[in-house]
């Protein structure tokens, strides 16, 4: 009997050593790999949570600017996204004609980066003749175009040679911005 129970003991203590080589060898690293699996979860949990609120962000951005549509587009209207000088030169012309002033020239002085990153301006100057009350009407057409402009210089001066008459030569230089991409 006493053999047996040193059998017993020997054998509980072999057993014992094998759970402990088992728990250390293979259960041991598998903790570790749990341990990492977890920590990556909640690193990937943290991200998620990051860009949920940057999406969420963004879609707030984007229906502002939704609710505000005719601004923006007033505002890129004003500032449009190339030079375009056919346009502003048909613009400068239909709004002469309109208000009954000759333009005699108009030509771009000037194309220079302002300071702000990619905003640009165009300098133009014009001459003309027409009436006061023309010349008049044709500067206040300019400045109330959607495309921002501004008169940077103005001459005016009565046509030489006759001094009877209501007739007025004009020299602009107006400024026009627009973006680059």
């Amino acid at each position: 009997m006493k053999l047996l129970s040193q059998y017993a003991t020997v054998l509980s203590f072999a057993l014992l050593v094998g759970a402990v080589l088992f728990g250390v060898l293979v259960v041991w690293p598998q903790v570790q790999s749990l341990r990492s699996l977890m920590a990556q979860n909640q690193e990937a949990d943290q991200m998620l949570k990051t860009a949920e609120g940057y999406l969420e962000s963004t879609k707030i951005s984007q229906q502002m600017i939704e609710d505000h549509r005719e601004e923006v587009n007033r505002v890129q209207s004003a500032i449009p996204l190339e030079s375009n000088i056919a346009l502003l030169y048909q613009r400068i012309l239909d709004g002469g004609s309109a208000a009954g002033v000759i333009i005699e020239t108009i030509g771009v002085v000037e194309s220079a980066k302002e300071e702000e990153q990619d905003l640009r301006k165009l300098e133009v100057q014009l001459r003309a003749m027409g009436t006061y009350s023309s010349a008049k009407g044709f500067l206040q057409d300019l400045l109330r175009s959607y495309r921002i402009i501004t008169i940077e210089s103005l001459r005016l001066s009565p046509v030489s040679g006759d001094e009877n008459t209501d007739r007025f030569s004009l020299e602009v230089r107006l400024r026009a911005y627009y973006v680059t991409e």
